[in-house]
């Protein structure tokens, strides 16, 4: 198994005879906790009333008494869970959504250690068959966790660049899917990190940018609506300078998308094949894939006229 195995997350609940045995229902509660009793938190997110691997390994694992002695001096133990057939108190469902989303879970068992902080450090994910398969992953984990704080404890005690190296050293060792929750961390590292030697400044900047771009894309431009109201909105945004690439990328796609969809000649058709240029400006590297796409398009252009012209009939009229 990997120093980190791969963290997936969805939508849980979880149902009130887990709460018992150890198990608290609430994250943030969980997390005081750990900061209280010195430990790391141990959160499992679940499907309790439909998924067989959830159940399984709740009932012939996570809630027998060998693991609940091996977890008592380690973890504060939280069980996040997302039933179907029980409904759960609104305010507990919304809480549940959100941190399923903060950790991208998107499959059930998951299974994350966390410090107090809500930083994470490994797990697993899926049914796992005894307790000895559940505790490699966990142990892993645990691991993680205590050499990090050890390694950030004697980073703490140099200064200058030597300092700010080492936690870039420490950060760069979580792995990609687990660095959206050591925000700690990170801010710790940009706030000292003044001349952006680690280049995670600059990087942070850039991301933080294209968060906010797909942000006002999300409330600002609706594909639903008509073209002739998107489009110019889409342009008015490429049209702004120091634009994120990636943020460029999505609007053009959208773009290409949405004039196709409505084009009902060729020439309307060739305008939004100028649209593949201005991509491969951006990503010069997918040339031969665009010009693929290029090539398809206009081999089939009677297809795609003759499609727009029966959903456009199939419409109904405005009044």
């Amino acid at each position: 198994m990997t120093q980190y195995t791969t963290l997936i997350a969805l939508a849980a609940c979880i149902a009130p005879a887990f709460a018992a045995d150890g198990w608290l229902t609430d994250l943030d509660e969980a997390k005081k906790k750990a900061t209280t009793e010195n430990k790391a938190v141990l959160v499992e997110f679940s499907g309790s009333d439909w998924c067989s691997y959830s159940r399984n390994l709740r009932k012939k694992i996570m809630t027998k008494p060998e693991f609940l002695k091996y977890a008592a001096d380690k973890f504060v133990l939280v069980n996040i869970d997302f039933p179907r057939k029980t409904k759960l108190p609104e305010a507990q469902a919304k809480k549940n959504q959100a941190w399923s989303q903060e950790y991208s879970v998107d499959s059930f068992p998951t299974v994350i250690v966390l410090d107090s902080d809500g930083a994470a450090y490994g797990g697993f994910s899926g049914g796992l068959p005894d307790f000895a398969s559940v505790k490699a992953p966990l142990d892993e984990a645990f691991r993680n966790m205590k050499n990090s704080k050890a390694a950030v404890a004697i980073a703490n005690k140099l200064s200058g660049d030597e300092k700010i190296l080492i936690l870039q050293q420490i950060y760069n060792a979580v792995p990609e899917e687990y660095r959206d929750s050591h925000t700690a961390l990170l801010k710790n590292i940009t706030e000292l990190d003044k001349k952006d030697i680690t280049g995670l400044v600059s990087k942070t900047n850039r991301e933080n940018e294209l968060k906010a771009l797909k942000q006002r894309i999300q409330n600002e431009i609706d594909p639903e609506k008509p073209a002739a109201e998107t489009l110019p909105k889409i342009d008015a945004i490429l049209a702004e300078p120091k634009l994120p690439q990636e943020g460029r990328l999505a609007l053009l796609q959208l773009k290409l998308q949405l004039m196709l969809q409505e084009a009902s000649n060729e020439e309307e058709i060739d305008r939004a094949l100028g649209v593949i240029n201005d991509i491969l400006k951006v990503r010069p590297e997918l040339s031969a894939q665009l010009q693929q796409l290029k090539k398809n398009i206009q081999d089939n252009k009677d297809e795609l006229l003759e499609s727009n012209k029966t959903r456009k009939a199939a419409q109904p009229k405005a009044n």
